[in-house]
Parts: C-alpha cells; structure tokens; sequence
C-alpha cells in the first residue's frame, strides 16, 4: 500500500511576523530551540519564549541583558562579549 501526502506551500498573511507564528512557536517548543534578537543600532533585544526557558525563566519574561549575561557559563563568558562586540563594530549578526 503506498501513502502519499500532499503539502502546499502558502506564504504568510502579508505584514505577518514569522518570528511570532504560532508554527515558529510550536517548532521551538517541540525542539527546545530558542531565538533572540539583539538590535544594537536600536538598541532593543527581544527573545522567543523558548529561549527565554531555555535560560531558566518563564515564558513572557522581557529580555534584561544582567540576567542573562548571569546565565552565561563563565567559561563562555568572553566568547559571547566578543561575538557581541564585533557584531557591534561591524554592525553585522551573528549565529552561536
């Protein structure tokens, strides 16, 4: 018996934010994969739910750099402040 199943693309709704999908959502929490976004020419920062638990606090919870640069292992410490400072000097992002 062979199964088939048909998938069909369909963009978002325009002016829809991808990073607020309710599938971005699900696939995250499913994953255990977070997203953040540090604007350092705005200067806001902003972060999925799920990396919000993955950094050990509750979903909903805004972004406060202290609290988190008190999450990062000491051992990562510098690599982070470094990866945030070039991004800052060549106004470029970054993946970790």
């Amino acid at each position: 018996m062979e199964q088939s199943q048909h998938f069909t693309y369909q963009p978002l709704p325009n002016g829809s934010d991808l990073k607020s999908s309710s599938h971005v959502k699900d696939v995250q929490r499913i994953s255990k994969i977070g997203s953040y976004e540090i604007d350092f020419i705005h200067n806001t920062r902003s972060w999925s739910d799920q990396a919000a638990i993955n950094f050990g606090f509750s979903a909903g919870t805004p972004w406060c750099t202290a609290l988190v640069n008190e999450r990062i292992h000491p051992d990562d410490f510098d690599s982070v402040k470094k990866t945030w400072t070039d991004a800052i000097k060549e106004k470029s992002s970054f993946e970790h």
